[in-house]
């Protein structure tokens, strides 16, 4: 099964990487496939406003994980602050997605705080305020929670199309692979 999971990883992550490559875009690749389909799942505009979207709200568990690393909190406290409860096999697809952007969120500050302590950072001179970090991210949370829930994908196809064009959007912003490959686990 991790196997499984690992390989599905590895091989969206090439697509995208192959398409960044040739120039294409994922919503050109799907247009292309089948102008009706990518019509019919989601506008581009959706998908783009979604990705900005994950693209703030992990720039958000960025600042998270300095305020963290400041106070010496431990990365598990990561829990319920998207969604209340994780359920292991979500029944639907918010739920899936909001898991991903969990496993995305912790994921980066994993990232962070392993380059932090190869550094040898002890303390950031910056810590963010963790009452207004917190309303940021729930503003976001629900404007993400929002955009997420007017792009329907039927069928596999469409949710790969979507995928490509998420994953390449959050690759021009900067995100490592693992951090791309975890929110987009949906």
């Amino acid at each position: 099964m991790l196997l499984k999971k690992l390989f599905k990883k590895h091989h969206l992550f090439s697509v995208l990487l192959s398409l960044s490559f040739l120039g294409a875009t994922g919503s050109s690749l799907a247009i292309e496939k089948s102008p009706q389909v990518a019509q019919e799942c989601f506008e581009q505009t959706k998908v783009d406003q979604l990705a900005k979207l994950i693209g703030q709200r992990l720039q958000l568990i960025e600042e998270l994980a300095v305020y963290r690393w400041n106070h010496k909190q431990p990365l598990q406290a990561i829990d319920g602050e998207f969604i209340q409860e994780r359920k292991e096999s979500a029944t639907n697809a918010l739920q899936r997605f909001s898991a991903a952007q969990m496993d995305a969120a912790q994921a980066i500050m994993i990232e962070h705080f392993e380059k932090w302590v190869h550094n040898g950072v002890h303390k950031h001179e910056y810590t963010p305020d963790l009452e207004v970090l917190t309303h940021k991210l729930q503003e976001t949370n629900t404007s993400l929670i929002e955009v997420f829930g007017k792009i329907h994908c039927e069928n596999t196809q469409d949710k790969e199309s979507l995928k490509i064009a998420l994953g390449q959007a959050l690759y021009s912003q900067g995100f490592s692979r693992e951090v791309i490959d975890a929110s987009l686990h949906f």
